[in-house]
């Protein structure tokens, strides 16, 4: 690297800056000054959590000094260090360039004229790259044991006749006697959800796009606000890195991107990334644990956190975790606490994957789809997504190549003890951790000890189409299914969600000629319409019956007139669009209506999942009141919170910036609209604001003659702050279903180029 960062950053329509640098240094420092222009507040409030600082600067409450205390233990400065240097120089040099353009901007600004929401914070500070990879690596474990972190907390050594070796039999007959339904009832423990953090993507191959080309839509779901967000962006190095896409905030790469030849994009996996050991504890040594009968110490690590008081003073909290050959001891309150019979050890290899960022490095600079896959393969660093890509040659890929606890079924039969159970309907699965024969094994191309390696993990390579919608690779494709996996993967012959069997649908139908559009291949313009045709599937294959009984049955319901509703739901395109009336209805009635008991007239037929179930049993009674009930208390509800059963989607589903609503296309994934989009409620108002759902959103294709033809748009826009001139311009885009041309050929930044500038300083 030369003695000097130096980067010029063009930024086009939308505030996309397109940073050029000669080195890893200098791309950096570009990104990183460009990001904090737009979002340094976001950062440095993320910054302040992953360095375990929250309970400083804003008290112990909402949870915060758990996670101060897990993140000082688990992001410690001597493990972070250990992640820095493991990654490739060119990536140390790219963090530290990153680090120097954020202080820049800093100094530049200074604190008393930042943005309102960091503006003379006491928490703002100029930043290290040590600072920066906690956030990398907090995040890297968002699937991972930051999930229990109240619970590893919670784990403390027994004591007295707790500790004593005659008690551990009492407490084993208290254990057995204790039923998994009385845990789900009773134990606080987070149900993983990876459905919450959802996406799309779909990848058409040469034999399913007009070009004969690969062709990719990229659609993540996630939150709308906070640290979570996406930032769009253009790196270049030339001759070595030229890749654009969108990076969650702090990533000093793209994490979702095209460059000259290969497009990729990720969905949140339903794999299990992390388990739980059950522990026998020595006798009369409970800080030790049998392994095959021999005592084995843990390991203790005791970390301190300051804690801001309500006068205003600062307290030190500290707290010892106990760590063993598979993680940190954790203890279910009231139900397992750690005692002189049982223990519980976290399990989670993000802990030890070190890889993931010479991954991304070598995703965003890969030549051809080969040289992507090996990538994955090689590396097996992904934490928590699926993966799709494809390329200028028209070959199509999928996997979920991603660290997860190398664990099959026999091991499962083998290892499960009695706790097993009670832990499984948490979405964790618990084995033994007192015998050697029960350890994960490392398969021959593991690059970590107790992973799964590429080979185990599921992958489809084809020349038409993939596709993922945050169920397991199962249905990647239904001509293809992948069977066979380890179960932590996520499930194979299940029922699909509603979103997973519309995104399958929605391809049949374009390459059967049948969706209305032209042709009977991909054009963007055909991608683009799988997300923007706001295409809502329940209502697809159940509001029919519906409509039925509003015609066949009394319109008067426990004293609520349903007809109005019902009018509605008869003049509606069934479509989330933002002048759609009857969306509303819908929207109110259908998460109750699906919980009527056996509503399907067609039940899951596992040779048949695309299509079941379907219809409803109207030849049942009770059935039929059930649902006309379920309408009926849909109207009550709209009618308490003052929405009128004939107002438009738009009007009653928006985002409000700057005082301005703007009414927001899509709806819930969980109804099978694609264009998924979470909300608020507020009565009165509608469902606002919107939370999180449809966020960068982009279609990638490669002609024939050379370049990338790629639309986007950021839904939320590219800036935080409300002074930003690029704070909502793209939300009103959003809105009335416009996109951008993502300019990546040097003549098309300039074509579409709104500023420039050059920033240099010393090393």
């Amino acid at each position: 690297p030369g003695a000097y960062y130096a980067a010029k950053i063009q930024r086009t329509t939308y505030g996309i800056p397109h940073v050029y640098a000669e080195d890893y240094g200098g791309l950096g420092y570009g990104y990183g000054y460009a990001f904090a222009q737009d979002n340094f507040c976001v950062l440095a409030r993320e910054i302040v959590d992953a360095t375990a600082e929250a309970s400083r600067y804003f008290g112990p409450g909402g949870g915060r000094l758990n996670r101060d205390l897990f993140y000082a233990f688990w992001s410690s400065d001597a493990v972070v260090q250990r992640f820095f240097d493991e990654i490739e120089l060119e990536l140390q040099e790219l963090a530290e360039g990153y680090a120097a353009g954020y202080n820049r901007y800093l100094r530049e600004t200074g604190v008393a004229n930042l943005p309102d929401a960091c503006r003379d914070a006491p928490w703002v500070r100029e930043i290290d790259v040590i600072d920066l990879f906690k956030v990398y690596y907090k995040l890297v474990d968002r699937a991972g044991a930051s999930n229990v972190a109240n619970f590893l907390v919670a784990a403390e050594p027994p004591t007295g006749m707790a500790a004593a070796p005659e008690s551990a039999a009492a407490e084993r007959a208290r254990i057995a006697a204790q039923t998994p339904e009385q845990w789900r009832a009773e134990a606080d423990i987070p149900v993983l959800k990876p459905e919450e953090m959802g996406s799309n993507m779909v990848a058409a191959g040469r034999d399913a796009t007009e070009t004969g080309t690969g062709m990719l839509l990229v659609n993540p779901h996630f939150p709308w606000g906070g640290s979570l967000r996406f930032y769009q962006v253009h790196l270049t190095i030339p001759g070595v890195i030229d890749s654009m896409g969108a990076s969650l905030f702090g990533s000093p790469l793209p994490n979702i991107a095209f460059n000259e030849n290969v497009a990729w994009s990720h969905t949140v996996s339903a794999a299990s990334r992390f388990m739980l050991r059950q522990l026998v504890p020595a006798p009369g040594d409970p800080t030790s644990y049998l392994m095959d009968g021999v005592p084995v110490p843990m390991e203790p690590h005791t970390v301190s956190v300051q804690v801001l008081q309500p006068d205003g003073s600062l307290t030190t909290e500290s707290h010892t975790f106990w760590d063993t050959e598979f993680g940190p001891v954790m203890a279910i309150p009231p139900l397992l606490l750690w005692s002189s019979a049982a223990a519980l050890a976290v399990q989670d290899p993000a802990r030890d994957n070190y890889r993931i960022f010479d991954l991304f490095l070598r995703m965003n600079t890969a030549k051809n789809l080969d040289e992507f896959v090996t990538a994955l393969n090689e590396e097996v660093a992904l934490p928590w997504v699926n993966t799709v890509a494809t390329d200028r040659s028209g070959e199509v890929f999928y996997g979920d190549v991603g660290t997860v606890p190398n664990v099959n079924d026999a091991l499962i039969a083998d290892c499960s003890t009695v706790l097993t159970p009670f832990v499984e309907g948490f979405g964790l699965l618990l084995l033994d951790g007192s015998r050697s024969e029960c350890k994960s094994p490392t398969d021959p191309d593991s690059p970590q000890p107790g992973i799964l390696g590429a080979s185990n993990l599921p992958q489809l390579r084809r020349t038409d189409w993939v596709q993922n919608s945050n169920d397991s690779y199962w249905l990647t494709h239904p001509e293809e299914p992948l069977e066979g996996f380890s179960p932590l993967l996520g499930g194979e012959r299940e029922r699909q969600s509603l979103r997973t069997r519309l995104g399958i649908v929605q391809i049949q139908e374009r390459l059967a000629g049948t969706d209305g559009l032209p042709g009977d291949r991909f054009d963007l313009a055909a991608m683009q319409h799988l997300v923007q045709g706001n295409r809502n599937h329940s209502a697809e294959l159940f509001l029919d019956a519906v409509l039925t009984l509003c015609a066949e049955e009394p319109n008067l319901v426990g004293g609520v007139d349903v007809g109005p509703a019902c009018a509605a739901l008869a003049g509606w395109s069934r479509r989330n669009d933002t002048d759609a009336v009857g969306a509303l209805v819908w929207r109110a009635a259908w998460p109750n209506i699906d919980d009527v008991p056996d509503l399907f007239a067609v039940p899951f037929d596992v040779n048949d999942p695309v299509n079941t179930p379907r219809g409803v049993r109207l030849d049942d009674p009770a059935v039929r009141s059930g649902v006309m009930e379920e309408l009926a208390d849909a109207v009550a509800f709209l009618a308490d919170n003052g929405l009128a059963v004939d107002a438009a989607w738009g009007e009653v589903h928006f985002d409000e910036k700057l005082g301005m609503r703007i009414p927001i296309p899509g709806g819930p994934g969980g109804h099978g609209v694609y264009n998924a989009i979470g909300t608020g409620f507020q009565p009165g108002k509608g469902y606002a604001p919107i939370s999180g759902g449809t966020s960068i959103l982009m279609t990638i294709a490669f002609p024939k003659k050379g370049g990338v033809d790629a639309r986007g748009l950021l839904t939320y826009s590219q800036s935080s702050d409300p002074a930003n001139p690029h704070y909502k311009d793209q939300t009103e885009l959003f809105s009335v279903e416009g996109w951008n041309d993502l300019p990546f050929r040097p003549g098309e930044i300039r074509a579409n180029r709104i500023s420039k500038i050059e920033i240099a300083e010393p090393r």
